[in-house]
């Protein structure tokens, strides 16, 4: 049987093409390191570490493909089924389209994007460590004396880190806007639990609340501001 372009672009190509992207876009984060602000650097970090993220799970030391099918989803053929190289290159691949879009688009999207980084690194690395337990458990009687599966290491030294800074920043400029107009009411603490608990649905209010807050800080001072809110 003949292999369609397809075929072909579901081996190695696509996993090519996004490592590639990824060297891309470290030198597009180097480039506008000093003219981005701190939600357009995270979204393009993310776009960085997502290829590395899949070269673990997927290139060396490889293995989540078989992982997912075998212990997760029960397949009795797990090199081919219901994971297989054409759902990696869309979920993965199509991901890096999405996050390489996003990173310059977060312009217009304002501080929204930190949240969305926020929810994707913790999610990534709870569902890492989730089925790394299950990997052990599994093969602990066969000899595996590890917690390791592959993505772990990505997912908590890159993604998690990512989602961590986000969260920092998301505390201190909540606090810094309550300062400025002076509203104890409104802490970086509370929203940032507030946009936790209910899966990100808070964080849309707190993105104009922080647009109201800066404004009304520079209608105090008399400084003539735009309400951006």
């Amino acid at each position: 049987m003949t292999n369609t372009l397809l075929d072909k672009w579901c081996g190695q190509p696509w996993l090519h093409a996004t490592y590639f992207l990824g060297i891309v876009m470290l030198n597009v984060l180097i480039i506008n390191w000093g003219v981005w602000d701190v939600p357009q650097k995270l979204m393009c970090l993310l776009a960085v570490f997502l290829p590395l993220h899949v070269f673990e799970e997927l290139t060396w030391p490889n293995g989540f493909h078989f992982m997912m099918n075998k212990l997760i989803q029960k397949s009795d053929n797990p090199l081919a089924y219901p994971e297989n190289k054409l759902t990696d290159m869309v979920t993965n691949f199509g991901a890096e389209i999405m996050f390489i879009a996003l990173t310059f688009l977060t312009p217009m999207l304002g501080n929204k994007g930190v949240i969305f980084i926020i929810f994707f690194g913790i999610g990534e690395t709870f569902v890492h460590t989730l089925f790394s337990v299950i990997t052990y458990r599994h093969y602990r009687s066969k000899g595996k004396k590890t917690l390791y599966s592959p993505g772990l290491v990505t997912a908590w030294c890159l993604l998690l880190e990512a989602a961590i800074y986000g969260i920092y920043w998301f505390i201190t400029l909540t606090d810094d806007a309550s300062t400025a107009n002076n509203d104890p009411n409104f802490t970086g603490v509370n929203a940032f639990l507030l946009t936790l608990v209910t899966c990100g649905i808070y964080g849309i209010y707190w993105n104009y609340k922080i647009g109201k807050e800066m404004f009304e800080a520079n209608q105090k001072r008399g400084i003539t501001a735009s309400d951006n809110s």
